[in-house]
């Protein structure tokens, strides 16, 4: 998990590892967690594919007056167009073409989704989002 592996790298780094949570409403800091003016923030995150989720984690910190520093994450499966305003590195680079349902070759040829080991059934479609 993501919690996990950000952990990890406030061990090596020496420093606290804090958590935002999705809401209904967006994210949030939970658990008494706390960002003040002018901490030094680095975004981590597992997978980064969208960048969506990574980005309102990097909006969020900045709106408690942080100095995000980058992003880290484990894969980028990106294609390049992320809309960061901060340095990305990943450790592993596989671009991986995402589209919106309405936009999909396979859905357009009526092929099943299929998702081992996720709740997404065949049909329900789903928005992509990193996790």
């Amino acid at each position: 998990s993501t919690a996990v592996i950000a952990q990890e790298v406030a061990r090596v780094k020496r420093c606290r590892a804090i958590y935002a949570e999705k809401t209904p409403g967006g994210l949030i800091l939970k658990r008494n967690f706390k960002i003040e003016s002018g901490d030094r923030v680095l975004v981590v995150d597992d997978v980064i594919t969208t960048g969506n989720l990574t980005s309102r984690a990097v909006v969020l910190a900045q709106r408690y007056g942080a100095k995000v520093i980058g992003v880290a994450g484990i894969v980028d499966r990106s294609t390049g167009d992320l809309a960061l305003t901060v340095p990305v590195r990943a450790l592993l680079s596989y671009p991986l073409q995402v589209y919106p349902p309405h936009k999909c070759p396979l859905c357009a040829d009526n092929i099943p989704l299929t998702v081992p080991g996720s709740p997404i059934k065949p049909g329900e479609g789903a928005e992509p989002e990193e996790e």
